[in-house]
């Protein structure tokens, strides 16, 4: 787990350091709707570094009256990963569910078993969004960003 933390907190200082100004997949209220470019980034990354474990993007849904929050993290195998949860702190409350409000303060990032993170408290898996990191399946358009955002953040 440390490796996957340490990964993790240098992703969010680095993306963080370029989403001043509309950076290709992040806009400067990072990490606001930066959920899921985010755990795509990370996933990407740690491939790069040659981890060879398994990597998870997992989507969940937070129900309200009306509609439903969605958000992306990563899991790898007990582990979750999340580096944009602090969203919830600073999104409006009328845009957020019970559950998602009542769990505040969210950390900027977890990296931890994952029941000891709020998410399966917060939000219902959705089975048919969870899959493997696979750069096979990402169009090449996506992968190409992917690729160049990476080179501005590792130089």
């Amino acid at each position: 787990m440390s490796i996957l933390r340490k990964e993790a907190l240098w992703m969010r200082r680095k993306i963080e350091s370029i989403a001043y100004d509309d950076t290709l997949l992040f806009s400067p209220d990072f990490p606001i709707n930066a959920c899921k470019h985010a755990s795509l980034l990370y996933c990407f990354h740690m491939r790069k570094k040659g981890f060879s474990g398994p990597l998870e993007l997992v989507f969940g849904v937070s129900p309200m009256r009306a509609s439903e929050v969605g958000h992306w993290w990563v899991e790898s195998g007990s582990t979750l990963i999340d580096i944009t949860a602090d969203q919830f702190n600073l999104i409006s409350d009328n845009a957020l569910s019970n559950k998602i409000k009542k769990k505040r303060q969210y950390l900027s990032v977890y990296c931890c078993p994952i029941e000891q993170a709020p998410h399966l408290k917060v939000f219902n898996t959705v089975s048919k969004e969870r899959r493997a990191w696979n750069a096979d399946e990402i169009s090449e358009d996506y992968l190409e960003n992917l690729e160049i955002l990476y080179g501005r953040l590792s130089g």
